[in-house]
């Protein structure tokens, strides 16, 4: 056989092989998204709205919001699943906490510091309301972010466009995901609660 061809022929069976293994983790890892939510959905009080991505939206004390597994892929972690929970909020204001990157804890330009160590520490806030972050982040939520930046569970929270978005790491079959996903729910809900009342405040 003409040497030139068995290359061609093997790079076709070695791109061909990679498209099949990459396709099936894709189908594997969305059954496992569509199973968590469908676990997951009774015990939050909501409803499968749409399977890709897969999403539920439901109402939690009298506020709507939105879960959301995403699939992203990076260069370090692979492809990893995200859990993104939405919350509509009725303020303009921009927020934004995020793990602290520098082992050395080093502010950076425009980082707010609310004097807790924990979450000074771990996290880095930015916001164009200052005031306002400082009543809405209470000591139970300031301890619920630093916790979350200092395992990565936790790699956004921003406030935008009257739009709360908290973004977590996680797998949908670590069993340990769900109570996560809910303990994160409770603290953006409350957040969303105090966000509206602090800027009501302000108005």
């Amino acid at each position: 056989m003409n040497p030139a061809l068995l290359i061609v022929i093997l790079v076709v069976l070695v791109i061909g092989t990679f498209v099949v293994v990459v396709l099936r983790s894709s189908l594997r890892m969305q059954r496992e998204s569509h199973a968590f939510l469908h676990e997951l959905a009774p015990r939050l009080g909501a409803s499968l709205e749409r399977e890709d991505p897969a999403r539920l939206t439901g109402e939690r004390n009298g506020r709507r919001f939105i879960v959301t597994l995403r699939r992203r892929s990076s260069s370090r972690y692979g492809t990893t699943v995200e859990t993104w929970i939405e919350i509509p909020v009725a303020t303009d204001i921009h927020l934004q906490v995020e793990p602290q990157v520098s082992d050395l804890g080093a502010r950076i330009a425009g980082d707010v510091v609310l004097h807790d160590p924990a979450f000074d520490a771990a996290c880095l806030l930015r916001t164009t309301a200052p005031g306002v972050a400082e009543r809405a982040l209470d000591a139970d939520m300031r301890a619920a972010m630093a916790d979350g930046c200092r395992t990565g569970d936790l790699t956004l929270l921003v406030v935008k466009g009257q739009w709360l978005r908290l973004e977590l790491r996680g797998a949908p079959d670590d069993p340990e995901n769900e109570p996560m996903v809910t303990r994160y729910l409770d603290a953006a809900l409350a957040l969303a609660g105090r966000l509206d009342a602090a800027a009501a405040e302000q108005a």
